[in-house]
């Protein structure tokens, strides 16, 4: 998923003594040429990348590819998988489910056409295991083996650091993730993750380690609470044993007795349910309608691969090429900044401002936040009246409603006052301070000057 899984799954397999490299986006042209150069001339067994590294690469020898995160997007899938099995070799592809990725994977049955097969429907094991399998990993192994990573981010400090990065950077990847379809999550709700063992992983020690595991668990003991004791004359056992030997045939015979209501009430709700259902067959059989050979339905039998794999109008450009997504934190904020055209506001606007997104109407319905314009709320700021004070000169100078009977001259004359009070209010800076006074000692000038002129041309009586 990110760069910071790829290191730590690095550290991981180097403890558990697998050699391996890595790749990611954030690495040099270099780096990346002498792991691929390692992975190729088969000097490491393991290659971990991410999606955005492992665009490119070419690997005709690959033959096995394991998803340690589910890819979010069947297109996704078929860019990961369909690096290995090429020109006609044979390859295999794992996939480690979580809780949170059943919902993509049905999206990924969907667009495949395939269903998935329980174990218990899977007759071969090992290597013959078929494709298309759901299954568990033996909770033996598994529990060994997180003992072991957990013993190693204690004792190395270097493992317990890049463990911490890793889950913020989860939590990260988890925001950028493109989401899984409603239809799919509403399912993923309904399903029951199988526990059985995948037949690939198959052992006949571990199948009869969980066997004897299973049973413990659904054992229930015959005796109460009470008769659980080392100490046969311990007042408790006495007394639970005395009232077995005095009501037990009276429970017993209760029992009896419901077992055989419950069985006559099955039989005749049976009697009931198919008489019932009789009746209604025969009915619907009339209604039925005799499809032809030119019948035409619905929907498509390829419908979900074809909506996987088309590109329209609608989505854009967007949809006609495949996201490999992020793997650095610095990559996603970058990809958030950028600009793209708002054709409702004509004018460049982020992806995270909100405008995507859905906004609740006064009625109560959703709409896309795009038919907001911002006019009204504009609008409301440039009209708000201004805050109460106490003071007579911003009493004074408050701007009033203008009323709508009003000339147009009028109006354009109190819109002058308020914004030559407004903006007799702000702090003048150096060069209006001087043009101030300039034009003060000026038309101080010219008013000398023409009082001396007056004087000088009065005439005597």
């Amino acid at each position: 998923a990110t760069k910071h899984h790829v290191e730590y799954l690095h550290l991981i397999l180097q403890q558990a003594g697998i050699s391996s490299t890595y790749a990611y986006s954030g690495l040099d042209a270099s780096a990346r040429k002498i792991a691929l150069g390692r992975f190729s001339n088969k000097k490491c067994s393991v290659l971990i990348v991410t999606d955005v590294a492992a665009r490119g690469l070419d690997l005709p020898a690959l033959d096995t590819v394991i998803n340690y995160n589910f890819p979010a997007t069947p297109k996704l899938f078929v860019h990961r998988v369909g690096r290995s099995a090429r020109a006609g070799r044979a390859g295999r592809a794992f996939s480690l489910v979580a809780a949170d990725d059943v919902a993509h994977l049905l999206d990924l049955q969907l667009f495949l056409g395939t269903e998935l097969a329980p174990p218990s429907s899977v007759k071969q094991a090992g290597a013959s295991c078929p494709s298309g399998v759901w299954g568990g990993v033996a909770a033996a192994a598994l529990e060994m083996r997180h003992q072991d990573v957990m013993a190693w981010e204690k004792n190395h400090s270097e493992i317990e650091d890049a463990a911490r990065v890793c889950g913020r950077g989860w939590q990260q990847y988890q925001r950028w993730r493109e989401p899984a379809s409603a239809e799919a999550n509403k399912r993923a709700k309904s399903i029951t993750v199988p526990t059985a063992i995948h037949p690939y992983l198959l052992d006949e020690t571990q199948v009869a380690a969980s066997d004897m595991v299973e049973q413990i668990k659904n054992y229930t003991p015959k005796g109460t609470i009470l008769e659980l004791t080392a100490k046969f004359d311990s007042p408790m056992y006495l007394a639970m044993k005395a009232k077995k030997q005095k009501h037990g045939k009276t429970v017993e015979k209760k029992r009896e007795n419901m077992k055989s209501e419950a069985g006559l009430l099955e039989d005749n709700l049976d009697f009931k349910v198919s008489k019932r259902s009789s009746n209604i067959t025969s009915k619907k059989k009339k209604k039925e309608v005799v499809q032809d050979e030119n019948y035409i339905p619905h929907f498509a039998s390829d419908q979900h691969t074809e909506m996987g794999m088309a590109v329209n109008f609608s989505a854009g450009a967007s949809a006609a090429e495949l996201d490999l997504g992020v793997d650095t934190g610095d990559a996603d904020r970058s990809r958030r900044n950028q600009l793209r055209w708002d054709r409702k506001r004509k004018k460049m606007v982020q992806d995270s401002d909100g405008s995507r997104k859905m906004i609740r109407t006064e009625f109560g319905g959703r709409i896309p936040a795009t038919y907001r314009s911002g006019r009204y709320d504009e609008w409301k700021k440039r009209n708000a009246p201004a805050d109460d004070d106490d003071d007579d000169h911003s009493n004074a100078n408050r701007k009033k409603p203008v009323s709508e009977f009003r000339p147009h001259w009028m109006k354009h004359n109190e819109r002058l006052a308020n914004k030559k009070a407004g903006a007799s209010k702000e702090f003048k800076d150096k060069q209006q301070i001087v043009k101030e006074r300039l034009r003060k000692e000026k038309l101080k000038q010219r008013l000398k000057h023409k009082g001396k002129g007056k004087k000088g041309g009065r005439k005597k009586k």
